[in-house]
């Protein structure tokens, strides 16, 4: 459509500027009031202004980004021994990409393993308390030592009976009461031990041995959370972009190894100007196509506009997030520049002309109304203001004269046309 008003426009010119040189080189014919030319004619083409509702659009060039975008990396040093992926293999959430040298993890695992077994049988022996035949044992060894004692106390008796009647050494005494004293301790002694046995456990023993059995516990996770280092695997279902290392090679921890990329959930970023950006909102229609492949084309939708400008280019940033599936065909890749059309709110109840009768001149834009003076067509300036562009056609806004639906307007020969030109239709367009 603009190809042809185009050209029907180059025409037009052609032909008026023609029929300047033809009018102006010709002989002059008399009138018969003053013998003078009758005066110029522009050639033009018009069109009816009309109200209606515009749905402007604006072509945005869009670049499409991954999601998801990971360079994996192993937590811990150690000498790579296997690598299992290659360059563009697609990878399922939780693959194996690649292990470490998992030697001295193995040890550390076997030691944490056997330290809680220690630890829980420690525990486990003092909530059980002393066997039934230790405390058996023990009570019997406590009625010996009493019995000890009871014969130890009756030499005393006799011994101190016998010194009434006979002299009875020093000696003797002595040696009666210190095996008294003996026997006294000795059945002290084994009365404390059976009636630990019969209490059973301390309680602060058996906290400090289930304190030790937690620590125990907690170095087995750590020793597993270490062997778990030595495997790396996809977070996501995605498709290995490049290795950056091969097997062999000694990483340190955080040394990128695997670049993986969310081929499936795309996002497209628009630069949005800032003229339009107060009319770019979430869930605005757009269509997405690529010079690439020039028969696609997807329908989607603005799903975030942020509300900061760039710093830099003062343009705002609008994503809309795709997915692979959702795609008529496997088109759209990370990476890829895409041109976008976006549907802007719309223009109702505007008054609406062909964009070809705007004229861009030093003061603003401007429209050629054809008004008229009798049977004289003749021009009439109204600068105005743009508010929407859609399909060859824009929704004006007037800003220093009247204009008003059933209005005619120059389309065809705006560019020659000055204020008060008399026109020449040739054929009126109507919308």
């Amino acid at each position: 459509m603009k190809a042809t008003r185009g050209v029907l426009l180059l025409i037009v010119g052609l032909l008026a500027l023609a029929a300047a040189v033809w009018w102006w080189s010709r002989d002059p014919a008399p009138t018969e009031a003053a013998g003078e030319r009758p005066p110029y004619a522009l050639p033009v083409t018009l069109a009816e202004v009309k109200r209606d509702t515009l749905r402007p659009s604006l072509t945005l060039t869009g670049n499409v980004r991954a999601a998801r975008w990971a360079r994996l990396a192993f937590e811990r040093a150690g000498v790579l021994e296997e690598l299992l992926v290659t360059d563009a293999q697609e990878v399922q959430a939780g693959d194996v990409l690649a292990r470490l040298d998992d030697g001295d993890a193995q040890l550390n695992l076997q030691r944490a393993e056997a330290d809680l077994n220690v630890a829980r049988r420690a525990v486990e022996l003092l909530e059980a308390g002393a066997r039934s035949e230790v405390v058996r044992r023990l009570a019997a060894e406590l009625e010996a030592a009493r019995a000890s004692q009871d014969l130890a106390q009756q030499e005393v008796d006799r011994r101190t009976t016998l010194a009434q009647v006979h002299d009875v050494s020093q000696s003797e005494m002595d040696r009666v009461l210190a095996t008294l004293r003996e026997a006294t301790a000795l059945s002290a002694a084994a009365t404390e031990r059976h009636a630990e046995a019969v209490a059973g456990t301390r309680n602060e023993d058996l906290a400090i041995a289930t304190a030790q059995r937690q620590v125990a516990e907690a170095e087995l996770q750590r020793a597993r959370r270490e062997l778990a280092k030595t495997v790396l695997s996809a977070p996501w279902d995605g498709t290995v972009v490049r290795r950056l290392g091969s097997e062999g090679d000694y990483l340190q921890p955080g040394e990128e190894l695997v670049e993986l990329t969310d081929r499936e959930h795309l996002e497209v970023h628009l630069e949005v100007p800032a003229s339009s950006a107060l009319r770019v909102s979430e869930g605005a229609a757009i269509t997405i196509r690529s010079d690439a492949a020039p028969l696609f084309e997807m329908r989607a939708q603005i799903d975030a506009a942020v509300p900061s400008a760039d710093m830099a280019s003062r343009n705002f940033r609008a994503l809309a997030r795709v997915l692979r599936s959702e795609q008529p065909s496997d088109v759209l890749r990370p990476g890829m520049f895409v041109r976008v059309e976006l549907e802007l709110e719309p223009r109702e109840n505007s008054l609406v002309v062909p964009s070809d009768a705007v004229r861009l001149t030093e003061n603003g834009y401007l429209i050629a109304r054809a008004d008229r003076d009798g049977e004289r067509r003749f021009a009439s300036w109204v600068f105005v203001e743009l508010i929407g562009q859609a399909g060859g056609f824009t929704a004006v806004r007037p800003l220093d004269a009247e204009l008003e639906a059933g209005d005619r307007v120059v389309v065809t020969g705006v560019d020659l046309s000055y204020d008060g030109v008399t026109l020449l239709p040739l054929e009126t367009d109507t919308l």
